[in-house]
């Protein structure tokens, strides 16, 4: 998830495990260790890209790294906070080591819901698990713990709202996630049947939310020789519009020099990549990012590409261009989509 949602929920997390005893302290220490996974962001400045996308949700995301981290990060609170207290702090090492490994357990959690993928058995095995049930930002998740966070520092320790606060927070986003993945499944039968009705064989099938919401859904059918793609909403009442079809074609790849880079994409991409060109210069798509445009109003472009001959051309390459070009006429587009009122889709660019 978003930076901000672990800190919210950090917080309110914090503030419902030992609110009353350490007052307004467990707000910040609560979001600071929820925070601490993503300290990982640091690899970006001396890893290659194709190493740097492995390196994050990796081993700070396991759960070695918090069954290390949370006593470590819990003798450090309990010494800044006894140091702040005239009496006898209420709060031991073990409380504070308890709290960091719920927050840190809860952001690892949360991060297994995206689709980017989270090696939580890291440095014992390399599987990253992806659920696909959340975008990374989702503001009717966050809006909740967002509101709560901010009204807890207004409200004196003993106060009973500051309880209810927090653990209606908790709840909202417990209950959020039992939405999406109810809906993820629905939608989930639905694309199978919409692709069976189409005559289109196909593997498995990836399925994740589009920008900003759990409502329209945008799917990856693999087929033996690349992908079948689309979108379908749980609003519509009738079926979307035809699949799109984007070969794989790996054997591109066998033209790139740096055959150690393609491995990490590859392996990154969990096999759901298709290969082109773009502009002249080679690409590598991770598909299950989606696409920039998913309005319908313009052809269908990959939010993730990586130029395989110029390395150094490739910053922030997960989520390029996905709001460029973005104006009232698309928005207006996206949500009707959303709605099930979709536009017909152009023709994927390669």
């Amino acid at each position: 998830m978003d930076s901000l949602t672990h800190i919210v929920l950090g917080a309110c997390i914090g503030e419902a495990i030992a609110g009353k005893k350490a007052g307004r302290f467990v707000l910040v220490a609560g979001a600071l260790a929820q925070s601490l996974p993503d300290a990982d962001f640091v690899t970006s400045w001396f890893l290659p890209v194709s190493s740097d996308l492995l390196a994050h949700r990796g081993f700070t995301h396991s759960l070695l790294f918090a069954a290390i981290a949370a006593p470590l990060l819990g003798l450090a609170f309990k010494r800044v906070y006894d140091s702040t207290q005239k009496t006898k702090p209420p709060l031991g090492w073990a409380s504070w080591s308890l709290l960091c490994l719920v927050e840190i357990l809860t952001h690892i959690g949360l991060d297994c819901f995206n689709v980017y993928g989270t090696g939580i058995f890291e440095p014992f095995s390399h599987l990253r698990v992806s659920l696909n049930t959340l975008y990374v930002a989702d503001p009717i998740f966050t809006i909740v713990p967002l509101v709560s966070a901010l009204s807890l520092s207004l409200y004196k320790r003993k106060s009973a709202f500051r309880m209810k606060a927090s653990l209606f927070s908790i709840c909202w986003c417990a209950a959020y996630l039992f939405f999406a993945t109810g809906v993820r499944a629905h939608v989930a039968k639905k694309v199978n049947q919409e692709l069976t009705t189409q005559h289109l064989p196909h593997n498995q099938i990836l399925l994740t939310p589009t920008l900003l919401n759990s409502l329209l859904w945008y799917y990856v059918a693999e087929t033996d020789s690349g992908f079948y793609t689309g979108y379908s909403s749980i609003l519509e009442t009738a079926p979307e519009t035809e699949s799109r079809f984007i070969p794989r074609r790996a054997y591109l790849l066998h033209k790139v020099k740096d055959q150690t880079s393609v491995y990490r994409l590859v392996r990154f991409s969990q096999g759901f990549y298709a290969v082109g060109y773009r502009h002249d210069s080679l690409v590598f798509q991770d598909l299950r990012f989606g696409e920039t445009d998913p309005s319908g109003l313009t052809p269908p472009q990959s939010a993730f590409y990586y130029f395989l001959e110029y390395p150094t051309s490739n910053n922030m390459i997960i989520q390029r261009g996905r709001v460029n070009g973005w104006n009232r006429e698309k928005v207006h587009a996206f949500l009707n989509r959303i709605l099930g009122r979709h536009t017909v889709a152009k023709k994927p660019a390669f």
